[in-house]
């Protein structure tokens, strides 16, 4: 049966609902983003996701993550409205791929950001940001 309309996929304009990207990206009462992995050091925080939540709070879990196996340590900073809101350090030396997710509720017509840095040196690690929730 055709879509009403006649349109495509009922995603938004300029998401990416197969890739990476910085926004959130809605699937009925889901949402998703994948950062994907992008160099960081420790000149200025990289931002790993940047969008604004829609008319629904979104009760989300968070994968933070590494890709070296460096031995300086990093933090991700997870900014609600500019302000910041948490900060996550990720320890040294290993390949860091997620964990436990850690929730957070974002809430309604709020512009949510997360961006990561180096905390010891100038060498340029690899991070990411995962994030599965639901939209209420």
């Amino acid at each position: 049966m055709p879509l009403v309309g006649g349109g495509g996929a009922g995603n938004t304009a300029g998401s990416n609902p197969t890739g990476t990207g910085t926004t959130l990206n809605y699937i009925g009462d889901h949402c998703y983003a994948n950062s994907g992995f992008l160099p960081f050091t420790n000149s200025a925080e990289v931002t790993l996701l940047d969008f604004t939540t829609g008319n629904s709070y979104v009760l989300a879990d968070l994968i933070l993550m590494r890709n070296d196996q460096n031995s300086d340590n990093s933090a991700h900073y997870i900014y609600i409205d500019d302000q910041l809101v948490g900060s996550v350090p990720q320890n040294s030396g290993s390949i860091q791929m997620g964990g436990q997710p850690i929730i957070y509720l974002f809430p309604p017509q709020s512009r949510i950001k997360i961006t990561i840095l180096n905390l010891v040196g100038a060498t340029t690690l690899q991070g990411g940001v995962s994030i599965s929730g639901r939209v209420y």
